[in-house]
């Protein structure tokens, strides 16, 4: 939505982000994840055995989205578990996140014409809550809303906190054009 805004494709009031990846990743990782990424898309054969695996340990999910920080369980769970042994979206999320530019992100976030709220899981392993003040330190008037408790998917495993502050946000920021 950022990319979007910047190219005035949209005109939001606001933009909030959950966990949200906005800036390169850094060290290894960040150079590794583009072009595994890409790598991992352009091909069917990681994506099937992904959803391969997925079907074949009954853990594999529950244990990735501990990983990230996040604790779900019941339907939310299951929910996760389904689209992983779905190779189409497992290819899906791939092609996704192949296409990211975050270098590109980086260099226009200044010039991000609409209100940046951030809200942070602060158990978040994928997206560390210190990355919220690496891009306040680029965007200065970036909102940064803390989630105690909560992981990488914050959304999922306290739907009610993450809609309050998402409304809260958002009554803050009404245009008065």
């Amino acid at each position: 939505l950022c990319g979007m805004a910047l190219d005035r494709v949209v005109d939001p009031d606001l933009i909030v982000s959950v966990n949200g990846a906005l800036l390169p990743f850094g060290g290894v990782a960040g150079n590794l994840f583009g072009p595994l990424a890409r790598l991992a898309a352009g091909t069917s054969l990681l994506p099937r055995l992904f959803s391969w695996r997925a079907r074949a340990d009954g853990h594999m999910v529950r244990r990735l989205i501990r990983d990230t920080g996040s604790r779900i369980g019941g339907v939310e769970l299951e929910m996760y578990e389904r689209l992983a042994k779905r190779p189409g979206h497992v290819a899906a999320a791939l092609a996704m996140m192949a296409h990211w530019d975050l270098e590109a992100l980086q260099r226009d976030l200044p010039r991000l014409p609409v209100p940046l709220t951030l809200l942070i899981g602060m158990r978040d392993r994928a997206v560390p809550p210190s990355e919220a003040r690496r891009v306040r330190s680029i965007l200065p008037a970036t909102r940064i809303v803390e989630l105690p408790g909560l992981g990488h998917v914050a959304h999922e495993e306290d739907p009610a906190t993450v809609g309050e502050a998402i409304l809260a946000q958002a009554a803050k920021s009404v245009r008065r054009d």
